[in-house]
């Protein structure tokens, strides 16, 4: 699912708690009303036709493709408890998008899996890039940035490639993968990236240019197989009224 071309949103003050660790749970949005004075955007559930594409490959394996597996589908008894988190995050994301009058999401089913191989585990690194090239124009501020991942227990790290509208990338550290099974991962936007994103007018230029798997130097070579599936954005337009805002971020 695309992200659309405009939208503002408010802060809702209902009480929440930000995560840094990349733990699940403690979701932002989780469990907030549903009000106008917020917004989740999900700025891809890999619904559409077209998969993320590799800008350069480093070995003829590395390839993106759709697959049928997603945190709610049935079947994988290891996955019940994701699938009822998974569920209440998909719930609240249709809702906000009938609230904000926007196309209603796309029945969960499938997920972007990245396949590559690593020949030199810790110099090595890939990249999928989304397919859709639309900077969206954003009033309030972004505050927190999440995305399901299947992990398999692998040392590797995940990262999050942000772009402004100069074509400026900027890099944000997700999680390691070092996890079994489906792993809500959601990590608070930091400042650096607020700054590279920031207009004059105030606005924000929000484009989530790609992802970045970055090879661990401890594991074998080998393949390595990442699936991710439901990404969204929390914004608040007001600054500093959340719980917790007086606490300096040094985790970055």
């Amino acid at each position: 699912m695309k992200l659309f071309n405009r939208f503002t949103v408010f802060l809702c003050l209902a009480p929440f708690a930000f995560t840094t660790s990349g733990a699940q749970g403690g979701a932002i949005w989780r469990g907030l009303p549903i009000d106008k004075k917020l917004d989740v955007i999900i700025i891809d559930d890999f619904e559409e036709a077209v998969p993320w594409k590799i800008p350069y490959k480093k070995a003829i394996e590395d390839h993106t493709r759709f697959v049928e597996r997603s945190p709610i589908e049935k079947g994988y008894r290891e996955e019940g408890a994701n699938r009822i988190l998974f569920e209440l995050d998909y719930s609240y994301a249709s809702k906000m998008a009938k609230l904000h009058s926007r196309l209603p999401l796309q029945k969960p089913s499938r997920s972007l899996e990245l396949l590559t191989y690593f020949s030199k585990p810790g110099k090595q690194f890939s990249v999928v890039e989304s397919p859709h090239e639309i900077h969206t124009y954003i009033s309030g501020r972004p505050v927190a940035f999440s995305i399901w991942i299947y992990g398999t227990d692998k040392r590797h790290k995940l990262y999050a490639i942000f772009e402004n509208e100069k074509k400026q990338s900027f890099e944000m550290e997700i999680s390691d993968l070092n996890f079994l099974g489906w792993l809500r991962v959601e990590k608070q936007i930091p400042e650096y990236i607020l700054k590279g994103i920031k207009k004059r007018s105030g606005e924000y230029i929000f484009r989530l240019k790609g992802l970045k798997l970055q090879s661990d130097k401890n594991e074998p070579v080998g393949f390595y197989s990442l699936l991710v599936d439901f990404m969204g954005v929390l914004i608040e337009l007001e600054p500093h009224v959340y719980p917790g805002y007086q606490i300096e971020d040094n985790w970055e």
